[in-house]
């Protein structure tokens, strides 16, 4: 019995301690439904259950995904790629026991912007000041040239696209983009219809384009538009369009005293549903407020009659049981009783309001108040203001005797504002006027975010025809763009400046809101890099790079680069005197100077450990780096270039006066790898953290070759110096391979 037993724990313990392994290797599909060319899924199968990190790497460094739940059938998404780059990605598995398995690298490359996409132009980006994440807008071209004219997609703080859809070929399916949700998916208001500016479904989808949910409205007839918000009862409130028919309506917004008719206006409430397309609730405008006032652009007409009110925005307050709405063409906010209906107060102007409405007109605190115009996007924040985009359209009402303003004149701002619910006044807290001394106008659309993380404004300009009081084509941004800026408070100044637009004349680039979201990933998904860490035990390379060199009558010398700064002394350091060279152990060979053709040598790396690893540093016996130098002991031999097989490169390094110095000037595909040197020591730090049997891929080249030169001692190099009279070269590819564990 006592073997029996004994044997069983043996079995246990040793199946605890058996390898990870793939049954299924990890494969990628980019694109997988052909709608976001910047997403991939990554599939394997583990013998084990097994927690997974995904290991990215570009020029930029190294990132890392790391999927927490364990499971054996892995199907996870690969977000955050920017276009028109070289990629390679490993998939590491780690079981329960921390046993853990490292796939081969798969490289794959992203696909170029597609062409109908806009210029995006940062002006202005500090990271360190700005909320943390990325931007999410939903864009909208407008130019008759595109095929697609929606596209939700996301920015990071440079400006590059990291994500994008093209779900959708016309205007209404992903212009009314609305939230990312907390597990990471997207919900939108889309339409049936193949073009509508009425939606009548709610779709949920993830970021590699699948639909997770479609929810339709029960009656066609109840539309949806510019907004959707969830309840904490599990409903959702948006916007809908009824014709209505008005008596005593105005047939002119600059004749008080032109004859009124019975016509049709399109009321727009708030309507609430639950997730099944049911209607709960509808609160139509006409019985709120006058039916009869009017603002400029309330007499545009529409199929479903005058836009009166043109309603934009929709909060539902659960401190209280209210809702508010923006009415655009009503230059107005009003907030009311979601139980009762029952009117509470109005922010906006106080022309043309009938006398039983004057009690909820809210009262400003100062003598010279600017009041929004055509406003989007109210926002209470949770300092009890109100955040909203005042457009500034003719800064005035009809009938107050001033003539509106010309486009060109007015401005577009983000305002927050105070409002005494007891008082009945409103307060201005602050304002930020879009473009500051060179003042932008937005007519249309628009957004103002307060953020949480920092307290910044992210205000959203998205219909830019005027800066400064010059045309948007005139500046070379096409009749329309988009300006997207982040306002920190405290002190108050801009920390993040993007135009989005085309150079085409007759071009229309929209965004009609834009988020700041934490990621791609949900919370639960932990992502880093690229990290500043190199934790292994100990490295070393190898290679068999093979070097041309195009000799064309210079005196070259052909040198084996195997012979590095190293431990000739055997004192277990890396040697600093120059002096201590390796005679003629570097095993060059000269060049006639009318010896011109081509020359072959191998480098002469053999594999080798290096020194041991304890912290961030490494010590490499060569130096290779983004213009890399080999080096014998005293004096360097080839300058090279760097190219990555995987996204791979390092620093540079160049001799000066008996010593190594680092030279910072990284050239683009090349910012991977930085550190410090000293004196003869080649000490880098690389910007990433190795795991264990992680394979490093590194190809190079030779980058020019100038005339030979004799250092006065039995070492000889081959050197870039400006003066010299320098020729290319050119070199075929061979990678050179380190590893760690």
């Amino acid at each position: 019995m006592f073997k029996l037993i004994f044997a069983f724990w043996i079995t246990v313990l040793c199946a605890n301690s058996y390898a990870v392994e793939f049954v299924y290797h990890p494969t990628l599909t980019m694109n997988p439904n052909g709608v976001t060319p910047l997403a991939g899924q990554v599939e394997f199968i583990t013998d084990v259950p097994t927690k997974i990190t995904l290991v990215i790497i570009d020029i930029s460094g190294t990132r890392y995904v790391k999927f927490s739940e364990f499971k054996t059938s892995h199907f996870l998404p690969l977000l955050g790629v920017i276009s028109d780059r070289e990629y390679s990605l490993q998939v590491k598995a780690t079981s329960a026991n921390l046993q853990s398995v490292m796939s081969k690298a798969i490289l794959f490359s992203t696909p170029a912007l597609p062409l109908d996409f806009p210029t995006i132009d940062v002006s202005d980006s500090i990271p360190e000041d700005m909320e943390p994440g990325l931007t999410l807008l939903d864009l909208y071209n407008g130019s008759r040239q595109s095929p697609i004219k929606g596209r939700a997609m996301v920015l990071n703080s440079s400006g590059e696209v990291v994500w994008f859809s093209s779900l959708g070929t016309n205007e209404g399916n992903v212009r009314n983009f609305i939230e990312r949700l907390p597990n990471g998916n997207l919900r939108y208001l889309a339409s049936r219809a193949e073009a509508s500016y009425n939606e009548d479904t709610v779709i949920v989808s993830d970021l590699l384009g699948n639909v997770i949910s479609s929810t339709e409205m029960i009656d066609p007839g109840v539309g949806l538009h510019h907004d959707l918000i969830s309840t904490p009862e599990g409903t959702f409130m948006s916007l809908t369009r009824i014709k209505t028919s008005v008596d005593n309506f105005p047939t002119s917004d600059t004749d008080l005293a032109a004859p009124k008719e019975t016509a049709y206006v399109r009321d727009e409430p708030v309507v609430e549903f639950n997730p099944d397309g049911t209607v709960v609730a509808i609160w139509p405008l006409v019985d709120l407020i006058d039916p009869t006032r009017i603002g400029y652009d309330s007499l545009r007409p529409s199929a479903a009659g005058f836009d009166s009110f043109h309603t934009n925005a929709v909060f539902y307050d659960a401190s209280d049981d209210s809702i508010l709405v923006s009415a655009r063409h009503q230059d107005a906010i009003f907030k009311y009783s979601r139980a009762s209906g029952d009117l509470i107060w109005i922010l906006g102007n106080h022309l043309n309001w009938s006398p039983e409405f004057h009690p909820f007109l809210l009262q400003p605190t100062e003598d010279l108040f600017d009041w929004q115009y055509h406003q989007h996007a109210m926002m209470p924040t949770p300092d009890g203001t109100l955040l909203l985009f005042d457009n500034g359209n003719r800064r005035t009402s009809p009938f107050d005797g001033k003539l509106p303003l010309a486009d060109s004149e007015t401005s577009s701002r983000a305002v927050e504002y105070k409002i005494d619910e007891t008082l009945m006044t409103v307060e201005k807290v602050r304002e930020f006027v879009i473009g500051g001394s060179s003042p932008v106008f937005s007519g249309t659309r628009g957004d103002a975010d307060w953020l949480p993380g920092t307290g910044n404004i992210l205000a959203t300009a998205s219909d830019v025809s005027f800066e400064g009081g010059i045309a948007s084509k005139d500046l070379g941004f096409g009749t329309r763009h988009t300006r997207i800026i982040e306002y920190a408070t405290n002190p108050e100044r801009e920390v993040f400046d993007v135009r989005l637009f085309s150079p085409e004349e007759n071009s229309r680039i929209h965004v009609y809101r834009s988020d700041r979201i934490p990621g791609l990933y949900p919370a639960s998904v932990e992502t880093e890099g690229p990290l500043e860490k190199l934790q292994v035990k100990s490295a070393w390379i190898e290679t068999d790079t093979c070097f041309e060199i195009d000799n064309d009558g210079d005196n070259l010398i052909s040198e084996d680069s195997g012979n590095v700064p190293g431990d000739d002394d055997g004192d277990g350091q890396i040697d600093e005197d120059p002096s201590e060279c390796a005679g003629d152990s570097y095993g060059g060979t000269p060049l006639a100077n009318d010896d011109a053709g081509t020359y072959s040598f191998e480098s002469g790396l053999q594999p080798k450990v290096l020194y041991s690893v304890t912290s961030t540093s490494v010590h490499f016996n060569s130096a290779a780096a983004g213009t890399a130098v080999f080096y014998n002991s005293c004096m360097p031999l080839l300058e090279l270039d760097t190219v990555s097989a995987g996204p791979v490169a390092f620093l540079v390094y160049e001799h000066q006066d008996g010593t190594l110095q680092a030279i910072h000037d990284f050239s683009p595909g090349h910012p991977v790898m930085g550190g410090t040197i000293s004196e003869q020591s080649t000490i880098a730090q690389l910007n990433r953290e190795f795991l264990p049997g992680e394979v490093f891929h590194l190809y190079v080249r030779m980058r020019e070759i100038a005339e030979t030169t004799e250092t006065g001692s039995s070492c000889h190099n081959i050197s870039t110096a400006a003066t010299a009279s320098a020729r290319g070269v050119e070199t075929k590819y061979a990678p050179a391979i380190l590893s760690f564990q």
